[in-house]
C-alpha cells in the first residue's frame, strides 16, 4: 500500500496532493494489465503508463495505415486491369480501315 503524502522532488517536501497542479485524476484502462484505473496521484507518476499508452496507439495506427494502403494498392491494380481490358475493347473498333 502507498505511503500517506510520499516525498515529492519537486518541493522537496511531502506531496500537497490536491494543492498541486500535478495532483490529478487518472481514469481509464491499465494498458498492461487491462484493469479499470481511476487513481488519483502525480501526473508525473502517470507518464510511464502514458507512454505505453501512447505507444499502444501508434502501433495501431500503423497498422491501421498498411491496412488502408494496401487496399489501395490493390485497388490501383484492379483500376489499371480494367483500364487495359476497356482499352482492349475500344481500340480495335476505333482503328479505320482504309
Amino acid at each position: 500500500m502507498a505511503k500517506k503524502n510520499p516525498y515529492c522532488p519537486l518541493i522537496q517536501k511531502g506531496c500537497i496532493e490536491h494543492k498541486c497542479a500535478w495532483y490529478c485524476n487518472i481514469q481509464g484502462t491499465n494498458p498492461q494489465t487491462g484493469a479499470v484505473m481511476d487513481n488519483w496521484g502525480c501526473a508525473i507518476t502517470a507518464i510511464p503508463i502514458l507512454q505505453i499508452e501512447q505507444s499502444q496507439a501508434a502501433r495501431a495506427t500503423q497498422s491501421a495505415t498498411v491496412e488502408v494502403r494496401e487496399q489501395v494498392h490493390n485497388v490501383a491494380k484492379v483500376t489499371a486491369m480494367a483500364t487495359g481490358a476497356i482499352r482492349q475493347m475500344v481500340l480495335p473498333a476505333t482503328v479505320e480501315v482504309e
